[in-house]
C-alpha cells in the first residue's frame, strides 16, 4: 500500500532513487527502506521551482540518478544546486545533469554517490 502512494522505489542494478507520489506531491514527505538503508524523501513544488532532500538514517545507498515522476512539472529546465549535507552542516557540491521528459525529472551525477547516516542529498531545480 505505501509503495502505490508513494511511488518510492530503488533499483540496485540501476543504483536509481525514483519517487512517484499520489498523495499530495506538491508537498510530499515518506520515509523509505531499501535493502541496505532506511531514512526520510521530501519533495516540494512551489512556483516554478522543485526542492528534493534524501536523508539516510541507517546504512547506506549507492545513488546514480533520482527519478522524479510528474505530470505537470515539465517546465523545469536546470538545476540550481545539488549538495550533500553532513551532521556538522557541511556542504559538499556534487556535478550533475538534468534529464526532462514529459513525465520525469531525471537528475543523474557525474560520479555515483554514496549517502551513509546523517547525511543529506538536496537538489533544487528550476
Amino acid at each position: 500500500m505505501l509503495h502505490a502512494l508513494t511511488g518510492i522505489s530503488y533499483s540496485n542494478k540501476l543504483n536509481q532513487f525514483s519517487i512517484a507520489p499520489k498523495v499530495n506531491p506538491n508537498n510530499f514527505q515518506s520515509f523509505f527502506i531499501t535493502n541496505s538503508s532506511w531514512g526520510t524523501v521530501n519533495q516540494r513544488i512551489i512556483d516554478d521551482k522543485v526542492a528534493f532532500t534524501l536523508s539516510i538514517s541507517f546504512g547506506e545507498i549507492l545513488l546514480k540518478s533520482i527519478n522524479l515522476v510528474h505530470n505537470e512539472i515539465n517546465y523545469i529546465k536546470e538545476i540550481l544546486n545539488c549538495e550533500i549535507i553532513n551532521s556538522e552542516n557541511e556542504v559538499i557540491k556534487i556535478e550533475s545533469k538534468l534529464k526532462v521528459s514529459s513525465t520525469t525529472l531525471e537528475v543523474f551525477f557525474l560520479r555515483p554517490v554514496t549517502l551513509k547516516e546523517n547525511l543529506k542529498l538536496q537538489f533544487e531545480l528550476k
